[in-house]
């Protein structure tokens, strides 16, 4: 009888809670659609889904990316050689030279100017 009572009582919070005001309310809620990707820094969100950075999605809310329907695949680009020449151009060639004396590389030893106030 007692565990009857526990159960019943139990049941009783479970049904009573289930009634209860959602406290959050539906005024602060957005509708919208939001797709959050992985960026180098941080995270970027979109109003659409990115089909090309489908491996970097983290988290979205609304309907899922695959509902979504794919765009095109952008055409092949026409690729040509670009035009024969006959001539070549070539920078000229460094030419080895000695490393300055430390006598010039020395710090100059004249005072520093006065600093303007």
């Amino acid at each position: 009888m007692r565990k009857l009572m526990t159960v019943a009582a139990l049941a009783g919070a479970f049904g009573a809670g289930g009634c209860g005001v959602d406290l959050f309310g539906t005024e602060g809620k957005d509708d919208r659609a939001i797709y959050c990707y992985q960026a180098l820094v941080g995270i970027d969100c979109y109003p659409a889904p990115n089909h090309r950075d489908e491996r970097r999605l983290i988290a979205y809310t609304g309907p899922a990316p695959e509902t979504y329907p794919k765009p095109l695949p952008p055409p092949e680009p026409t690729l040509y050689a670009p035009e024969q020449v006959s001539y070549w151009v070539k920078d000229p060639e460094p030419v080895p030279t000695a490393a300055p004396s430390k006598s010039r590389a020395a710090v100059s030893r004249q005072p520093l100017p006065p600093a303007r106030r």
